[in-house]
């Protein structure tokens, strides 16, 4: 279970109740098996409180992809560091418009397809950057631009629930991508050390 109490709307289209300044929220109501009102899980022992941006608070007990997920879904399961399976858009799911594009020899019209979807723009601007200047915040967009279709969710919420680590973004890298050559390239950054990793520095032999 999952409830926001926010200095400011992060999610346009879910409901909100304005108390005290604050903005509460949830996203699915599985709250109300515990209290009338979302502002009741304040300062309950059971709810680990985690202030993800300044001023901006989440509440969490047992959470899982369901208490962030919206409605339609589409993409392929990768298993987080939390044990469970989301569901991430990839290369492969962006979507597609068939548009005329004129005629054969035989005077047959020829469809042509196009790539219909902003988050195929972004994907296929970064690929390139992948082979040269790969650092965790960068792979971290990636990751959460593929998660938001699915899932109410930021880099900073997904870093308060802990759901990385570096093979849990490598996986989730290759499946976005569905690009196996980016393993051998991705490989060498994984090896890296830990300072390495911080500071985006390439290894040394």
């Amino acid at each position: 279970m999952i409830i926001f109490k926010l200095k400011e709307k992060i999610f346009n289209d879910l409901s909100y109740e304005e108390v005290d300044g604050y903005f509460w929220t949830s996203v699915n109501k599985t709250w109300t098996l515990l209290f009338k009102k979302l502002q009741e899980v304040e300062g309950k022992e059971k709810f680990e409180k985690f202030e993800f941006l300044p001023d901006n608070f989440m509440f969490f007990q047992k959470p899982n992809p369901s208490d962030l997920a919206k409605p339609k879904q589409v993409g392929d399961y990768v298993k987080f560091l939390d044990g469970h399976e989301w569901k991430v858009k990839t290369i492969a799911h962006v979507k597609r418009r068939y548009v005329h594009a004129g005629f054969d020899e035989t005077g047959k019209v020829k469809i042509e397809v196009e790539q219909n979807d902003p988050l195929f723009d972004f994907l296929s601007e970064n690929i390139q950057k992948l082979k040269s200047e790969i650092d965790i915040d960068f792979l971290l967009d990636i990751v959460i631009s593929c998660l938001q279709p699915n899932y109410y969710i930021t880099k900073e919420i997904a870093l308060a629930l802990k759901l990385f680590d570096d093979e849990t973004i490598q996986n989730c890298i290759f499946t976005i991508y569905q690009y196996e050559t980016l393993r051998r390239v991705s490989n060498e950054f994984f090896r890296s050390s830990p300072n390495e990793l911080q500071s985006g520095e390439p290894d040394t032999p």
